[in-house]
């Protein structure tokens, strides 16, 4: 439906002179009418308007919501949208310049896709700079070129770091167990009691087939 929605503004925002406030008119009456298409749908939007001279602002449609609301420092919509809030809300600064920013975001979209279900990519990046005429677009390869450089174990390892810092009841001896493990939680252990010849139940082959290599 969003692609849909897409493919269909520029018919419904006509080729006039730029206007915000009759394009945001225009733009909520088409979100209006697509709520009530689709009254079950979680259908929301980031919009971006970019006209002269050098007018640039960036809105916000939530999905349940028909309010075209500013954006003041960052957002994110859809699925993972809050860990992804989450991330910016730490680690952006209101100093941030915009090659960081953008490398910011392809840091936090490759955490969101790698944990949260149904998010993937590929990334897609627009931004923008003052003084310039249009929107920037960063070229795919760009893109994949900066995520190779996030190594998400060593986000992880300091995730661990922290945790142990603040946790002095953890051994040093216990600090190694930590490291190894790809994901949070403890590793499955099957240990073979003394004496006993046989696997675990849920090791044993069953009855009557065998297993080929």
């Amino acid at each position: 439906m969003a692609d849909s929605f897409t493919d269909t503004l520029e018919g419904i925002l006509g080729s006039d002179s730029f206007d915000e406030n009759k394009l945001l008119l225009t733009l909520r009456s088409a979100i209006s009418q697509t709520r009530k298409t689709y009254p079950d749908s979680d259908f929301g939007m980031i919009v971006g308007i970019f006209g002269p001279p050098f007018f640039r602002k960036v809105y916000r449609v939530t999905a349940d919501s028909k309010h075209l609301g500013p954006i003041r420092r960052y957002e994110a919509i859809g699925v993972g949208s809050q860990l992804a809030k989450f991330l910016c809300s730490q680690m952006l600064s209101d100093f941030c310049l915009v090659e960081e920013a953008v490398r910011l975001g392809i840091l936090v979209l490759s955490i969101v896709c790698e944990h949260v279900d149904s998010c993937g990519g590929p990334i897609s990046v627009i931004a923008s700079k003052k003084g310039q005429t249009s929107w920037l677009y960063e070229h795919p390869e760009k893109v994949l070129t900066i995520q190779k450089e996030f190594d998400l174990q060593d986000f992880r390892k300091n995730l661990i770091d922290y945790w142990i810092s603040k946790n002095k009841e953890i051994q040093q001896v216990e600090h190694d167990r930590y490291k190894p493990l790809s994901v949070g939680g403890f590793p499955r252990i099957h240990i073979k009691l003394s004496g006993s010849q046989k696997p675990p139940k849920h090791f044993r082959k069953p009855k009557g087939k065998s297993s080929k290599a």
